[in-house]
């Protein structure tokens, strides 16, 4: 039952996500240029290939997507290139991370605390516990 949920909650977290960006595609652009100053079409692509990834990977771990290693491993990897993005618009003073699109307003503290949570669902759907094996604290006696 909490795999299921688990799931059911990752795939709603990255599909609002998606869906937000769609809405109001535009808006986005413009809010993306403004934080990273990369020129519009090349923005464009990106978000649109971000945004391609964003409805993929809720099919991928919907479909038991966590036993092949390979789209494990990716997932793990941009999940922590999202924490990287969100860390650097923390430290540069940005209010909206644009995370759910530029409609809903998400600080970057709270992309931070979302992706961290992501991480532990991806690690326990994969292995069966939320926190790595070398975040375990050992007793010393």
């Amino acid at each position: 039952m909490k795999v299921y949920f688990n799931k059911f909650l990752f795939a709603v977290i990255f599909l609002g996500s998606a869906i937000g960006k769609i809405v109001e595609f535009d808006h986005s652009l413009i809010h993306f240029a403004g934080m990273t100053r990369i020129s519009f079409p090349l923005l464009t692509s990106f978000l649109r290939i971000l945004i391609l990834i964003e409805l993929i990977i809720p099919l991928l771990v919907w479909m038991n997507g966590f036993r092949s290693k390979i789209i494990y491993i990716s997932i793990q990897s941009l999940l922590v290139i999202f924490l990287i993005l969100n860390i650097l618009f923390f430290f540069i003073g940005v209010e909206n991370c644009g995370c759910f699109g530029v409609s809903v307003q998400s600080h970057p503290k709270v992309g931070i605390l979302k992706i961290i949570f992501l991480l532990m669902i991806v690690n326990y759907l994969r292995k069966g516990r939320f926190f790595p094996v070398w975040l375990k604290v050992r007793k010393i006696s």
